[in-house]
């Protein structure tokens, strides 16, 4: 029994220390015209850390610390690669725009964009 017992607070342990090695990213996911966009796949590159904008566009994370690619994936829109440097005593919240993808021929250069605000914690 104490053998289980302690097995139990060392795996608990570990589980606490792993998580608290992450940092917590939020933001919102919208088009050019401020509209938020639902379903929005995002994830960190090369890596299977992922998840997905909510109805209302809004998006959590967890990353590990350190200099990491997100990825912002919907059809129809341009996708957007951004390297997001991050360290453990920040909380960041970003603001993500995605642009329409038109045809091949397209004339609307623009592209997505995505704003990084790192806050105290």
């Amino acid at each position: 029994m104490i053998k289980l017992f302690l097995s139990f607070t060392i795996i608990c342990a570990v589980h606490s220390v792993t998580f608290s090695q992450h940092v917590k990213i939020s933001g919102e996911v919208s088009d050019n015209t401020q509209n938020p966009i639902g379903g929005v796949n995002i994830i960190v590159k090369g890596t299977a850390i992922g998840t997905v904008s909510d109805q209302n566009g809004k998006f959590d994370i967890l990353v590990p610390p350190g200099r990491e690619i997100l990825l912002f994936n919907f059809i129809g829109f341009k996708s957007l690669e951004q390297e997001i440097f991050t360290t453990i005593e920040m909380h960041y919240r970003v603001k993500v725009t995605l642009v329409r993808d038109k045809l091949k021929n397209r004339k609307d250069k623009s592209a997505s964009k995505i704003v990084a605000t790192p806050i105290k914690k």
